[in-house]
């Protein structure tokens, strides 16, 4: 059985996930390319912190020490590990915030809301765009000057 996230459900599970993670635990918001973007951008509005993306760690500041990474599941927990073990290297202390464990993940955690015993999908995973003739007729974007 899969678990789908509607629109309205994800954002108030990103709420109740904000609520439990609470103020002044962490300097800044790290999220994970692709599901672990829109949760961290939502998470540092939430807790007014600075966010980047994983790609960024270099230009986190030393100041910022205490990083929450976030993601929106975890399954086996290996992409969350690279960036953990990139954060930790450059001299962060992580928390690691989820909406949920996947499959039962055995991946520890800091922050989840619900540990699901099989797959979770999302309301964006089931959108499809294919560009159609029409699509395919416009021009493209002028570069900006």
């Amino acid at each position: 059985m899969m678990k789908l996230v509607r629109e309205s459900d994800y954002v108030s599970a990103l709420r109740e996930l904000a609520s439990r993670i609470g103020p002044s635990r962490a300097d800044c918001v790290v999220g994970i390319k692709r599901s672990g973007l829109f949760p961290a951008v939502f998470l540092s509005h939430a807790l007014t912190l600075p966010m980047f993306a994983d790609g960024e760690i270099d230009a986190i500041p030393p100041s910022l020490g205490r990083v929450l990474l976030v993601d929106a599941v975890v399954r086996t927990g290996r992409s969350i590990d690279k960036v953990k073990r990139r954060l930790v290297r450059a001299g962060h202390s992580v928390q690691v915030a989820v909406l949920y464990k996947e499959n039962a993940s055995s991946y520890e955690v800091d922050f989840f809301l619900e540990a699901y015993p099989a797959l979770v999908h999302f309301f964006y995973e089931r959108l499809r765009w294919e560009p159609g003739e029409e699509a395919a007729k416009l021009a493209p974007l002028e570069p900006e000057r």
